[in-house]
């Protein structure tokens, strides 16, 4: 294809291991792309609109790479299933935007208040050697899983923030520290691992809260 893959409804399945689609890529809500196979490539660095899903991602166990000049969009449901999302100029979630399930995105990470991501097993988001690895506005659940946000610098946690699920502690890792903004909260049940040095400290100037005091949050880093 030439020039924009564009398409409103329907699905595109990717059926070949290293199978490529190297040009934009602008879909509508109620499209599906399958990946079924990995090392799979999509879209083009050329274009800030080279990745622009509003649909359906299911990416299972596979790897693929979302190519844009400005951050690949994710669309209302992106499904991970031990697999890997890698986007060298980041990805965004937009508000009514979902992401659910186990694996990594290897790339920068932001959302918008009304973005979701929920981790289903071991969940691991942002970039290493960006200090806006992992920088999100919307609420992210790690119920009573383990969610590590890789950044240089502290991560940036959005409006809401739940640890747990019911009697079940979940996790949370921020190796650099995090920030919680005045009108952001953290609630549930779990822990909250961050480096206990003043150079790597966590903000926090919004809420924290525990379910009780036989359920409660731990911070176990530094704290400002």
């Amino acid at each position: 294809n030439n020039g924009t893959f564009n398409f409103i409804a329907g699905t595109l399945n990717i059926n070949q291991a290293s199978a490529s689609v190297n040009t934009p890529i602008v879909t509508g809500n109620p499209s599906t792309i399958n990946i079924n196979a990995t090392n799979i490539s999509l879209g083009s660095t050329s274009s800030f609109t080279g990745f622009n899903h509003q649909g359906t991602l299911n990416v299972g166990a596979n790897i693929v790479t979302l190519n844009s000049a400005g951050y690949a969009r994710l669309g209302v449901l992106t499904s991970l299933a031990g697999g890997s999302i890698f986007a060298s100029n980041g990805v965004a979630l937009p508000s009514g935007s979902n992401l659910q399930g186990f694996g990594s995105i290897s790339a920068r990470v932001i959302g918008e208040k009304g973005a979701v991501i929920e981790a289903t097993s071991s969940l691991a988001l942002g970039d290493a050697v960006s200090p806006a690895g992992f920088n999100f506005d919307g609420e992210l659940r790690t119920k009573q899983n383990v969610v590590t946000l890789i950044s240089s610098a502290a991560a940036g946690l959005g409006n809401l923030t739940t640890l747990g699920l019911g009697g079940s502690p979940g996790t949370l890792n921020a190796t650099n520290g995090f920030v919680v903004d005045f009108d952001e909260a953290i609630t549930g049940f779990g822990t909250i691992n961050s480096a206990n040095t003043l150079a790597q400290h966590a903000t926090i100037n919004g809420t924290v809260q525990g379910n009780s005091a036989g359920q409660p949050i731990t911070l176990s880093g530094y704290i400002k």
